[in-house]
């Protein structure tokens, strides 16, 4: 679970920190252009650098053109950029800490600090182009000098004595950032895959991987629930279509040829999906971010979706949900409990409001929607 989260240097985020108040489900709430985007992306770059590998720099200027060109624009005197997550894994704290230099004219980006601590004590230290590697006693054991352009942390080798590390590792790895478009989805699955893309493009794949691999009880309270969510759905099956593809398709009631998963709304397309993430994507990521779920469905499909979330992130070895949507239903939900409401005005940095505290300065008895809707939350 994120405890804390601190940007600075990075693209809207100027010196900002968050405390996510040990919330299992965090709503961002704000206007266009404030940043509530952003910090996903924030979370899903950290992962993609300490677990995948990628490089700060792309020097022929490609996409992973990452690190300087995505600097704070209207502070001409950044110099590098920095990133601090603290976290709780079953009861222990571990802090990570990346700090980049963007060195604008004269070299590419580099990392200069990258920390991994747990319960205070340091794990894995890469300093100035020298990686120290310590065990689950914090004894540091091995250094040697490595390439600048990239984090070693993806590069560590699981071993016996490093487990406090490579359990850190695996949390950041499971991150997983989803802003949905139902036109991207295809309803053939040419083989399976066992995540579902950022867009759920590829999510007919990961239904084919899901059916051959999760447990009958899931894989039946997730067809239950959609059939609630939606009354005229009695199956989901894959129809063959040689040379291994297999194509999507659903049952409805009182039809007796199925429909193609292509022939579905938007809005039901993005249904399946979503029941699925929370179903089988949160057994497995530690933390699932939402960018505007809410898109396509209506209050009477959103209402149960919601019910659904808050289940999946209750329990011991819950997911943490962050949720970024406009919609007044996670106003009234989750305001009071774990909402923030994100602000900035033009070349400003961005600033988290706690809703709970907003509410109560303004000493106004109406739903916090309104409040905001209005503009009265000064």
């Amino acid at each position: 679970m994120i405890k804390r989260l601190y940007i600075d240097g990075y693209k809207c985020y100027s010196n900002f920190e968050m405390d996510f108040e040990g919330k299992d489900v965090i709503f961002l709430a704000g206007a266009n252009g404030a940043g509530k985007t952003t910090l996903f992306e924030t979370l899903s770059l950290l992962k993609n650098i300490a677990v995948h590998g990628l490089l700060l720099s792309d020097k022929e200027g490609g996409n992973n053109l990452v690190m300087g060109k995505t600097a704070t624009r209207w502070l001409k005197e950044v110099r590098e950029q920095r990133f601090e997550l603290d976290v709780e894994l079953k009861g222990n704290r571990y802090q990570y800490c990346l700090v980049v230099d963007i060195a604008r004219q004269s070299q590419t980006p580099r990392i200069q600090n990258e920390l991994v601590f747990h319960e205070g004590q340091p794990i894995y230290r890469f300093v100035d182009g020298t990686v120290t590697l310590f065990n689950d006693r914090y004894e540091g054991k091995v250094d040697f000098n490595v390439d600048w352009s990239r984090s070693f942390l993806p590069s560590v080798a699981e071993r016996g004595d490093n487990t406090k590390l490579i359990h850190f590792r695996k949390w950041l790895g499971g991150i997983l950032n989803i802003k949905a478009n139902p036109s991207a989805i295809a309803s053939v699955a040419l083989q399976e895959v066992r995540q579902p893309g950022p867009d759920l493009g590829n999510f007919a794949s990961w239904l084919r991987y899901l059916k051959q691999s999760a447990d009958d009880e899931t894989y039946e309270r997730y067809r239950d629930d959609l059939m609630d969510c939606i009354p005229d759905l009695t199956g989901i099956a894959f129809r063959e279509m040689g040379d291994n593809a297999k194509e999507l398709v659903v049952q409805m009631k009182d039809v007796k040829e199925p429909f193609r998963f292509a022939e579905l709304s938007d809005g039901q397309k993005l249904l399946l999906a979503y029941y699925a993430v929370m179903h089988f994507a949160a057994r497995e990521s530690s933390v699932v971010c939402l960018d505007e779920p809410d898109n396509y469905l209506s209050l009477g499909e959103l209402q149960p979706a919601i019910e659904t979330l808050r289940e999946r992130s209750e329990g011991a070895d819950a997911t943490q949900f962050l949720i970024a949507s406009h919609h007044p239903e996670f106003y009234r939900q989750f305001a009071m409990e774990g909402g923030y409401l994100l602000k900035r005005t033009g070349a400003t940095p961005t600033r988290a409001v706690r809703m709970s505290k907003m509410l109560n300065a303004t000493g106004l008895k109406m739903p916090v929607a309104d409040i905001v809707a209005r503009g009265w939350e000064e």
